[in-house]
């Protein structure tokens, strides 16, 4: 379950943190590492032991990382004394939403109805990086049953420009 409204406030406040100390990719690394190991199931299991404390939980989860820097073991103990450890991978994934829009990259997943030429692909990155104001970094499939054309998802918008959406919207214009 998605507890962004929770993450939110200790996502933002990170990633002033670290932008202000110059700290975003050790901060980075840290909460997407961190995030990963709290999804294992058997931490899942250890996290709700009752013998566990939540300081030795910290003390666990602060010694399995090499370079942990004591404002990074504070924000550690910050969420386990505030009950969420639970929630740092929707930290983690609203801290690198900060992260891509203060450096202007978009993410975008791009659907090919067959393999474009990198003539094609550059030129279609190039008009995105246009739209979105940003550096594009695409993820590329195939799926043949678009007919032709493409699918552009980015965040919230989707842009469909395949057939196979074409004839679909002909579709419900014509049963209206």
């Amino acid at each position: 379950m998605k507890h962004l409204t929770l993450a939110k406030p200790y996502s933002d406040a990170a990633f002033l943190f670290a932008k202000e100390h110059k700290q975003i990719d050790l901060w980075r690394t840290f909460l997407s590492e961190l995030a990963s190991v709290l999804m294992d199931a058997e931490i899942q299991h250890l996290m709700k032991h009752p013998k566990l404390s939540n300081d030795g939980l910290i003390e666990i989860l602060s010694n399995s990382f090499a370079k942990i820097t004591p404002e990074l073991k504070n924000f550690l103990k910050l969420l386990g004394e505030n009950d969420r450890l639970n929630i740092l991978p929707e930290i983690s994934e609203l801290f690198e939403a900060d992260y891509q829009e203060d450096q202007k990259i978009a993410e975008v997943n791009i659907t090919f109805a067959e393999q474009p030429t990198e003539t094609e692909l550059n030129s279609l990155k190039e008009t995105l990086a246009k739209k979105f104001g940003a550096q594009i970094h695409q993820t590329i499939t195939i799926d043949s049953s678009l007919l032709s054309g493409v699918i552009i998802h980015s965040g919230d918008c989707v842009i469909d420009a395949s057939l196979r959406g074409q004839l679909e919207n002909l579709k419900t214009e014509l049963m209206r």
